[in-house]
C-alpha cells in the first residue's frame, strides 16, 4: 500500500540540507559566514590563523543535518527506510524543540548574553533566528512523523509486503 508523499518531512529535510550547506560554504566563506551561522568570536580567530578546529567542527554539524535530512527523506519514503527510522525522527524532532523552546528561559535567565550585541542593534539576530528555525522545523518534523507513525512501523512493513 503506497501512502501519500509527507510534505512536512520532504520540507523538514530541505530544511535540514539546506542547513548542512550554509554550514559547508562557511568554511569556504571565511570568518564573515562563520559570523553569519553565529560562531563566536574566539572561533572567529581560530579561522582567520586558519586553524582546523572550526572547519572540523562545521564538518560535524554539517554532517548531523545532512543525516537529519536523509531521515526525514527516509520517513517521507523518497529514499529507501533507514535504521532506526522511528527512533531517530523521534530524537531529531525532541532535538529540534527543545534547542528553539530552551532560548525562552535562557532569555530570561541570561539577557545579556542571548541577546548581546553582535550585529550592532542590541540583538544576537543569528541566535534569535537559529532558535525559531529549529522550533518551526523541530513541529514540522512532528507532524510529519506523527502523520507517517503508522508506516514507520518495521512490523507493518513486513506485513505490507507479504
Amino acid at each position: 500500500m503506497q501512502q501519500a508523499r509527507n510534505n512536512y518531512l520532504v520540507w523538514s529535510g530541505l530544511a535540514a540540507a539546506a542547513g548542512a550547506l550554509v554550514h559547508i560554504a562557511a568554511i569556504f566563506g571565511g570568518p564573515a559566514w562563520y559570523r553569519f551561522i553565529g560562531a563566536t568570536e574566539p572561533i572567529i580567530k581560530l579561522v582567520e590563523r586558519g586553524h582546523s578546529f572550526p572547519v572540523v567542527v562545521v564538518l560535524v554539524a554539517a554532517t548531523v543535518l545532512f543525516a537529519c535530512a536523509l531521515y526525514a527523506f527516509s520517513g517521507a519514503g523518497l529514499i529507501p527506510r533507514l535504521p532506526l527510522l522511528r527512533t531517530g525522527l523521534v530524537v531529531i524532532t525532541i532535538a529540534l524543540v527543545v534547542h528553539g523552546v530552551a532560548f525562552i528561559p535562557a532569555v530570561i535567565l541570561w539577557p545579556k548574553a542571548m541577546l548581546g550585541a553582535y550585529d550592532g542593534d542590541g540583538i544576537n539576530t543569528i541566535l534569535v533566528v537559529t532558535n525559531v528555525l529549529c522550533f518551526v522545523v523541530g513541529m514540522a518534523y512532528l507532524l510529519g512523523t506523527r502523520a507517517a507513525w503508522a508506516g514507520l512501523s518495521v512490523r507493518q512493513l513486513k506485513r505490507e509486503n507479504t
